[in-house]
């Protein structure tokens, strides 16, 4: 037997809604056109019903427009820049990491990156060479020795590769 209320009283309505819906019984798993019951705004708040298949289709628009697929995106590193300073990579904060005009020699330290992680690191002296020193880390690409001074005025690229827990492959190039 269907009771049918006749009552304006929205409060009311959604009171006895929601005390049907307290007492029915509880079903695990939700089959499409299994339905649940509302209360339509869109139609002076009266009960109405939302089917399983309709509400599945709602949230996967809703959750769509909150997210977005990164196909051919560029992503701007994050980028650690300044006139000097020794470097301990961490690729938790940065990407890349650049010194200009160094005026002192430098020591990059043993990295925090995950195995698999690859970051950048660019050094250009002040018209000096300066001295290079690695953690215990760091190995050349190919058994390629790393190098131990800046090359004066040219631009030192290097890129990290953490290959084991202790093992960072170094590769580099000096500008032409």
């Amino acid at each position: 037997m269907t009771k049918v209320l006749l009552d304006t009283d929205t409060a009311a309505l959604a009171g006895a809604t929601a005390a049907a819906n307290a007492a029915a019984a509880s079903k695990a798993t939700p089959e499409n056109a299994d339905s649940f019951p509302i209360v339509n705004s869109a139609s002076s708040n009266a009960i109405g019903r939302v089917t399983f298949t309709n509400f599945k289709a709602f949230l996967k628009t809703y959750i769509d427009s909150m997210t977005s697929t990164f196909t051919n995106k560029r992503i701007q590193p994050r980028v650690s820049s300044s006139t000097s300073g020794n470097i301990t990579p961490t690729k938790e904060n940065f990407d890349r990491y650049i010194r200009t005009g160094l005026s002192a020699d430098i020591t990059i330290s043993n990295p925090t990156m995950d195995i698999g992680e690859v970051m950048a690191i660019q050094l250009t002296d002040n018209a000096t060479a300066r001295a290079i020193t690695f953690g215990t880390d760091y190995v050349g690409l190919d058994g390629l020795a790393l190098p131990t001074t800046t090359t004066v005025s040219k631009v030192m690229s290097m890129v990290l590769e953490k290959v084991t827990a202790t093992k960072v492959l170094v590769s580099y190039v000096n500008e032409a």
